[in-house]
């Protein structure tokens, strides 16, 4: 009976106020001119409950531009949602709308925002952005083509991370961070500016089954090296602190800073078989050392160290139409042979040179002098 009463008197006074062009007021004796209906709680904790839907209910209202200031709670964004005349919108903005808070700053100091906890035991963020649309959940942008500051910039004071950047989706395919530029510098950056700081600038594991790093260049136009590396102090400039094989499928230079390889680097027996074009020496060498110092060194040396071993230390076989082996002095003052055979071997039948011929019409060796005046 005391809620019928109570409902009719609620009644009695829209109906009055309607008539008389006046605020209405629940819990009130004196309400607020400017509002249509002022509601107080008398006991001082109570508040106004409105509607409660689904997104999918929400969405699903045949709502018009005559609704404009429809108030809903939606309980699957946990958020207020009102209508606009055209979309719905967060407290009233829509997703195509100005955003709920700006700030301008017109001077030539100062911040157009802030955002500050100065509780320190706060675990909260102080800025924190999200997003159940197709947007992005932050976005910095210096519009100022002659500045010179960071579109966004991060400082930890303390013993704390500056940035961190985590995907919790297992499904996931794109990157955690990318980072592009358009103009005529890095796209990234990294650098420890304390001397007395021994850790790396930049770490990159993986717990997958992927490469830790790949670097690429896409364009083909482009002869720079995939990898640059430059050391103030050149006698360690690359250490690889595993047991992991490097692989490469080419190396250029003299090779005088490749140090520590175990057995030269090779797997033994080691055996190569090329069949596309020679790119070496022009087109007739797949393979060469070359030597340009005055200093007295051998350019190659090939040794049999086992006295115990009867084959071959060098042997040089040919299946094709040439010579299997050539030995030329190119210079006209050299005064030495092209080839020097010796041997310090004391028991008999050991010559310095054995020439044998296994076919049917061949001899054993050919000498030729081809200069008449010789």
């Amino acid at each position: 009976m005391k809620s019928f009463t109570t409902l009719a008197l609620i009644i009695l006074a829209v109906l009055s106020a309607q008539a008389q062009n006046k605020s209405v007021g629940i819990g009130i004796v004196s309400p607020n001119t400017n509002a249509a209906l002022h509601v107080v709680s008398p006991t001082g904790n109570q508040g106004l409950l409105i509607p409660q839907l689904t997104t999918t209910q929400r969405n699903s209202m045949a709502l018009a531009t005559a609704d404009k200031g429809m108030l809903v709670f939606d309980t699957n964004q946990n958020a207020l949602y009102v209508w606009n005349g055209s979309a719905w919108g967060l407290d009233g903005v829509s997703n195509t709308a100005t955003p709920a808070v700006t700030g301008t700053n017109t001077s030539s100091s100062g911040t157009a925002g802030s955002f500050t906890i100065n509780n320190a035991g706060s675990t909260a963020s102080a800025v924190y952005g999200t997003t159940n649309g197709l947007g992005n959940a932050g976005s910095f942008v210096s519009s100022n083509v002659t500045g010179n500051s960071p579109a966004l910039y991060a400082r930890a004071d303390g013993n704390a991370t500056v940035g961190q950047f985590e995907s919790f989706s297992g499904t996931n395919n794109k990157p955690t961070f990318t980072s592009t530029n358009f103009g005529l510098s890095n796209a990234g950056s990294f650098a420890i500016v304390n001397p007395s700081n021994s850790t790396p600038s930049l770490v990159s594991s993986t717990n997958g089954t992927g490469s830790a790093g790949n670097f690429t260049i896409t364009n083909t136009a482009n002869t720079a090296p995939v990898i640059t590396i430059t050391h103030a102090n050149p006698t360690n400039p690359i250490a690889i602190n595993t047991t992991a094989n490097i692989q490469a499928g080419k190396f250029i230079g003299d090779g005088s800073l490749l140090t520590n390889l175990a057995g030269g680097g090779l797997t033994y027996p080691y055996t190569s078989t090329y069949s596309g074009t020679p790119i070496l020496g022009g087109a007739t060498s797949l393979f060469e050392l070359k030597y340009n110092n005055a200093a007295p060194a051998k350019v190659m040396r090939v040794e049999n160290m086992s006295m115990a071993n009867n084959s071959t230390a060098f042997e040089v076989v040919t299946n094709g139409t040439g010579l299997a082996g050539s030995f030329q002095v190119n210079n006209s003052s050299n005064g030495n042979g092209a080839l020097l055979v010796s041997t310090n071997s004391s028991a008999g039948l050991a010559p310095a040179f054995s020439a044998l011929s296994t076919g049917t019409a061949n001899s054993a060796g050919v000498f030729k002098i081809t200069i008449a005046s010789n």
